[in-house]
């Protein structure tokens, strides 16, 4: 049969390429394999290394600019994430290897709580089951110190808010103190300089005081937050201002701490703390905050690290309110002479903050008052309690990882009885029920525990 030469160029052609392929693996064979090895690994880190490269070139060699500028977009985010990647490894000692400093099994832990003790007597079951014995399993030795603020004026109100904390005590061997700041005001010009900074605080009511899922276009249904946080600028203040009561007692006890949990009583638990996670860089500039918020900024309804990090979040209140000097120079102040906030361990200090027990030292509250607010610097776009958590983190330069509690949601309890953590009208349900709420426990169990823990306050009328 006849052929056309363009037919028999092009198996001539065919046939020399599959010459030239088996001449090459021949030779590759009587080189005893070593080229095999070679190509194959060469391959392996053309393949990890150029894929991106490859097909950005592929892409940028067509005319089509949409996808020209969609590949550099893509390759401008892998580099930026690199970017971001080596930055904190630099400056944060994040992911380098052997920088950060696991916590030893036998290191004192100290939790910070600063809140209702009536709340509190209906979340220690989940408070211990979920933060106390993971610690104590590992071997961490815990001091609880319990800052109040609901007065506790009468012999009721002492013995309710000491239940929950005897009860700590006899089942997981846990020292504590119970602090009372709540008889002594907060001086007005700190809410007077925080309310001139945020004149339209009802709208942060809803937003952040309290762990809110609600919606943008559903906060006006959340008429129960407004209801228990009828001022929130005071409330903020409040309990910032208790949180730094029970740290002065903290320091007031003399003991070595390595790592600090802060928490807010009313909080209830469906996961258990990560205590793998306790792990310091170098300096301690780092705090662990839960990955759930409300508005892009810090929850700090739990905080977790070591004491350089979390000195920064407790300094808040004492630099929103430098006029405040009970607190401040009791710290300071000699312990002969000096009882303000602090006392020791199961003592109720309501006596002690009406007996005229406080000294203070009049340079140093000359100094401090002479200190301003830092209120009237807070800048326009921190329009939230989180995002000015957030902001003053980032100004004292102490990380914020979310990582670490990612998975550990904490949701606010009701201090009234009478309510339930599941009912329609608090806005923790609608986390509880959400589809994205990151925690592995199921809410309903999260609620039994709750009604079921034994508390002595009784139900509220």
């Amino acid at each position: 049969m006849a052929t056309s030469p363009a037919s028999s160029g092009a198996s001539a052609r065919l046939r020399a390429v599959e010459t030239g392929t088996t001449s090459e693996a021949a030779s590759s064979a009587r080189s005893g394999g070593i080229d095999v090895v070679s190509n194959a690994d060469k391959a392996k880190r053309q393949r990890a290394v150029g894929s991106l490269a490859h097909v950005a070139s592929t892409a940028l060699r067509r005319k089509n600019v949409v996808i020209k500028g969609l590949v550099a977009f893509i390759v401008f985010l892998f580099l930026s994430a690199g970017a971001v990647k080596l930055t904190k490894k630099i400056f944060f000692h994040v992911d380098v290897k052997g920088a950060c400093d696991q916590v030893a099994p036998e290191a004192r832990v100290a939790i910070l709580l600063a809140g209702s003790p009536r709340a509190f007597n209906r979340t220690h079951c989940s408070f211990a089951k979920h933060v106390v014995q993971p610690l104590r399993l590992r071997g961490h030795p815990v001091d609880v110190y319990f800052s109040s603020t609901e007065t506790l004026t009468t012999e009721r109100e002492r013995r309710d808010a000491e239940h929950a904390l005897k009860q700590l005590e006899t089942d997981h061997d846990v020292a504590w103190t119970l602090v009372d700041v709540a008889s002594r005001g907060i001086p007005e010009p700190c809410v007077a300089n925080l309310r001139k900074r945020y004149p339209g605080s009802k709208r942060m009511a809803v937003d952040v005081v309290r762990l809110d899922p609600v919606g943008e276009g559903e906060s006006d249904d959340a008429s129960s937050v407004k209801q228990e946080s009828p001022d929130v600028i005071r409330d903020f203040l409040k309990t910032r201002r208790a949180r730094a009561a029970a740290d002065a007692s903290r320091k007031h006890a003399g003991k070595t701490h390595e790592w600090i949990i802060v928490a807010d009583p009313a909080n209830a638990y469906g996961d258990d703390v990560p205590v793998d996670a306790l792990c310091a860089v170098p300096g301690g500039r780092r705090a662990h905050f839960p990955w759930v918020k409300q508005k892009g900024g810090v929850n700090d309804l739990f905080a977790m690290g070591a004491p350089a990090g979390i000195a920064e979040l407790i300094d808040l209140y004492a630099a929103l309110c430098p006029e405040d000097i009970s607190i401040r120079d009791t710290v300071a102040a000699d312990t002969a002479t000096g009882g303000g906030v602090l006392g020791a361990i199961g003592t109720n200090l309501q006596g002690m903050l009406q007996s005229g027990e406080i000294h203070t030292k009049t340079a140093s509250a000359k100094k401090t008052r002479d200190k301003p607010s830092i209120a009237n610097t807070i800048p326009h776009g921190v329009d939230s309690t989180e995002r000015l958590l957030s902001w003053h983190m980032r100004k004292r330069h102490v990380l914020v990882d979310t990582g670490a509690l990612r998975r550990f949601v904490p949701f606010t309890t009701p201090v009234d009885r009478n309510t339930r953590l599941d009912d329609r009208a608090w806005p923790n349900l609608k986390l509880g029920r959400s589809a994205f709420n990151p925690s592995q426990a199921r809410f309903d169990e999260i609620v039994q525990d709750v009604e079921t823990c034994g508390g002595g306050g009784g139900r509220d009328g």
